[in-house]
């Protein structure tokens, strides 16, 4: 006779997607596409890689969000998403922009406003990250993604 194996569940969401998809895993893509456009888009929502429950991508440049969100609809994920910020160098250039994609039967919600007003706050800065809180059953889990690039002058 062999051990049984306790199994551990996870959020009822996450079981009940599993149980049709055959798999106790959130699989997830990570990229840095440098700039939204043709080069990125194939990749982005080819099949191997839109069947991620949760994609986490930097750089993509926009200072509008609605072609992210327009896309990401339509093969049934939300965005949280952090603009591009202009660098003030030029007209057109950017800081690069963040965005976290997940699936819409997980239970995910936005950050509220008022942490990342504190945020500002207190480092005079912009924000630089983007981030999402995903509840499971018994906890939540706070998403966040973020770049850091500082340059030191001496």
């Amino acid at each position: 006779m062999e051990p049984s194996v306790p199994v551990v569940s996870f959020n009822s969401q996450i079981e009940y997607y599993n149980e049709h998809r055959g798999s106790k895993h959130i699989t997830a893509f990570y990229s840095n596409i440098t700039t939204w456009g043709p080069n990125a888009l194939p990749t982005l929502f080819s099949n191997p890689v839109i069947k991620h429950d949760l994609h986490i991508v930097v750089e993509h440049h926009l200072t509008g969000t609605a072609d992210i969100k327009a896309m990401y609809k339509k093969h049934n994920k939300i965005c949280y998403i952090n603009p591009a910020t202009p660098t003030g160098r030029s007209e057109d250039g950017t800081h690069g922009g963040e965005y976290i994609a997940i699936s819409k039967w997980f239970d995910s919600k936005p950050i509220p406003k008022y942490i990342f007003d504190i945020i500002i706050a207190t480092t005079g800065e912009c924000i630089r990250f983007a981030a999402c809180i995903l509840n499971l059953r018994k906890k939540s889990i706070v998403c966040c993604l973020f770049l850091v690039l500082r340059c030191i002058s001496s």
